[in-house]
């Protein structure tokens, strides 16, 4: 990723801090709509589920400059993720419902060049996470 790129997740990602709940609520709506053999994975009470949501959204920005954090974090996560049942092709329907969950709550802030720096946020941490778990 570019400094370019990682200046703009960063700067969006406080504007999504106030409404990050809606966020959690639009991803997981999305997912469960795209791929609802996803629902099984997730207790029936979302609710700290969506702080968990943002708890690892905030990780993946804070250490976006840090490589061995980022490989320790959710290589660890991806390992987990694993074990619940989490299949590859659910990565793809996550990588979807989270660009849209962006593109709704940013509106006009979610600009091509936005999207496209969470795109490549989103892949780093992917390709981390299934690596740790092959």
């Amino acid at each position: 990723m570019t400094p370019a790129q990682i200046k703009r997740v960063k700067e969006s990602y406080l504007e999504l801090l106030p409404v990050h709940d809606e966020v959690a609520e639009a991803f997981y709506l999305g997912l469960f709509t795209a791929a609802p053999d996803t629902r099984r994975l997730f207790p029936k009470d979302m609710e700290s589920q969506k702080d968990k949501f943002f708890q690892t959204m905030s990780l993946m920005v804070q250490f976006l400059n840090d490589q061995t954090i980022l490989e320790n974090v959710f290589g660890e996560l991806g390992r987990n993720h694993k074990g619940y049942g989490v299949r590859v092709e659910h990565y793809d329907a996550v990588e979807d419902c989270l660009l849209t969950a962006l593109a709704q709550k940013l509106g006009s802030s979610f600009t091509t060049e936005v999207r496209e720096a969470w795109l490549q946020t989103y892949r780093v941490i992917v390709k981390t996470m299934k690596d740790a778990a092959a």
